[in-house]
């Protein structure tokens, strides 16, 4: 239903022109549909020298951005200006590792991939220490698990999580 997206996101940046999250969900619906970054790429840097206090905001959109560009110089930026704390995807606190594990994965670098993966899952354990029914980080630490190999725990995580919070 991407042209109904388009339709509401028009609408959207009629209202708040300078909304940095309708123009991001705006210019994303050419990646969804054609597998097309340059609109996105083409906000993010309009955005950015707009005001460049949204690079450290934005980083999680810039680092997947360029990691489906290809462009690891650009992800290890993104990376850079990220908040030490991380990143939010959906609601959900992702640690700072697990984009630096993502970003090593795709540039092949096992080693560190599986370095930053291990940080990650560390950081992610000891924020369910004491709260082991908290389904977001339960469900981050199964991806965790899964990029680790850990694939049965992984499962059994995933499904607590799912358990805890139906769609």
């Amino acid at each position: 239903r991407f042209d109904e997206m388009r339709v509401i996101m028009d609408r959207a940046l009629a209202v708040a022109p300078n909304d940095p999250g309708a123009r991001l969900n705006r210019a994303i619906i050419d990646l969804y549909v054609h597998a097309d970054t340059r609109p996105e790429r083409a906000a993010f840097d309009t955005m950015i020298r707009e005001d460049p206090q949204l690079s450290q905001e934005l980083a999680v959109e810039s680092i997947q951005l360029a990691l489906c560009e290809r462009d690891f110089g650009a992800a290890e930026h993104a990376f850079a200006s990220m908040s030490e704390t991380g990143g939010l995807e959906d609601a959900s606190a992702f640690p700072r590792a697990w984009y630096g594990g993502l970003i090593a994965r795709v540039k092949g670098d096992a080693a560190g991939a599986q370095i930053a993966f291990v940080a990650a899952r560390a950081e992610i354990a000891r924020t369910l220490t004491g709260q082991s029914e908290f389904p977001q980080p339960l469900s981050i630490l199964a991806m965790i698990d899964a990029a680790l190999g850990n694939k049965e725990q992984a499962i059994t995580e995933g499904q607590r999580a799912s358990d805890l919070l139906p769609v």
